[in-house]
């Protein structure tokens, strides 16, 4: 006899066949795989054309690319020096030069400079700074700091300082001028870069008629500048190479010459063993091609006539400039 009541089907649900609930997954699997080959064909086009793009400009387009890096550049170290030449004296410079804030020292002043004509003490050595040959560059192995005069550094360079004006009084100007980076210090045959101090006067620092460049403690540490105070010999050492100086007070031949009359002469080039070792008959052998380096500087820095001419009449090779 048959049930009367089926059983209830109350929180089941009915089942597919199996056939339908696997087409319906493969379809899904097929759309997934679809939109994946979509996407990365997407990203494959996007790859390449940013590559096309960076090897085109860097094949056709490498000048724009370099002109545009070298502005970047340009604008940078502008800025950099910009802030570099206003920074004004560190407590640590004004303790030993006290008078570089103030105004530049009139002619009848009666302060007691540092480097003072005559003074046999006062150390000196011919070099060329940038493309411009001085002769006496005096050196003060106590200065924190190396100076240079405003006039002098327009000499040098094609970009000038101008004089800088007292914020309080404009009728009156600083003797603090600026800060000059990275200035090429040729000395023998070695270069060194250094910083410089620029002064509308140096008054306060070395007397009348020497008021060009005191190269300082950090120029001295640059260049591993060692000074025999006995011989008065001033010696620049690299590896097997080495630059001598000695002071012209130290030598016999000057004695009877005045200390005013000594300031004319330049520190004199000594031999050496080194210098015989390698070849050398004398020292002025070693000294062609010395200052080639200078000519070939960055056009900041000005060609100056009479240092080519002082160096070929020392018969120092010279690179021909262009004109």
């Amino acid at each position: 006899m048959e049930n009367a009541n089926p059983p209830s089907t109350l929180g089941s649900f009915p089942q597919e066949p199996l056939d339908t609930t696997h087409a319906k997954f493969t379809a899904r699997i097929n759309k997934l795989l679809t939109m994946r080959q979509t996407i990365d064909s997407l990203l494959f086009k996007t790859i390449n054309e940013m590559t096309n793009q960076s090897s085109d400009s860097e094949i056709f387009y490498p000048e724009e690319r370099i002109k545009e890096l070298e502005l970047r550049t340009q604008r940078r170290n502008n800025f950099e020096e910009e802030l570099f030449r206003n920074s004004f004296p560190t407590e640590k410079e004004l303790a030993y030069h006290k008078e570089l804030l103030g105004e530049p020292q009139p002619p009848f002043s009666t302060l007691e400079p540092k480097i003072r004509r005559g003074d046999p003490w006062s150390l000196k050595i011919p070099c060329v700074i940038g493309t411009v040959y001085m002769g006496h560059a005096y050196i003060d192995l106590q200065s924190p700091v190396n100076i240079m005069s405003r006039a002098y550094y327009n000499k040098i360079k094609e970009k000038p300082f101008q004089a800088r004006r007292n914020p309080y009084q404009p009728y009156k100007f600083c003797n603090f001028v600026g800060r000059a980076k990275n200035m090429h210090i040729f000395i023998g045959c070695f270069v060194y870069v250094v910083d410089f101090m620029i002064l509308e006067d140096l008054g306060s620092i070395s007397d009348g008629g020497l008021r060009e460049v005191v190269l300082g403690k950090p120029f001295a540490l640059t260049s591993k500048l060692t000074y025999d105070e006995s011989l008065g010999l001033i010696r620049f050492a690299q590896k097997d190479d080495e630059v001598v100086f000695r002071m012209p007070q130290r030598t016999k031949e000057l004695d009877l010459v005045s200390p005013l009359e000594n300031d004319k002469f330049e520190a004199f080039f000594m031999d050496s063993l080194k210098v015989k070792k390698i070849g050398f008959k004398h020292i002025i052998e070693k000294r062609k091609g010395y200052y080639k380096a200078c000519m070939n500087l960055r056009h900041s820095y000005k060609r100056d006539r009479e240092t080519i001419e002082k160096l070929k009449t020392n018969h120092i090779s010279i690179i021909k400039l262009k004109e």
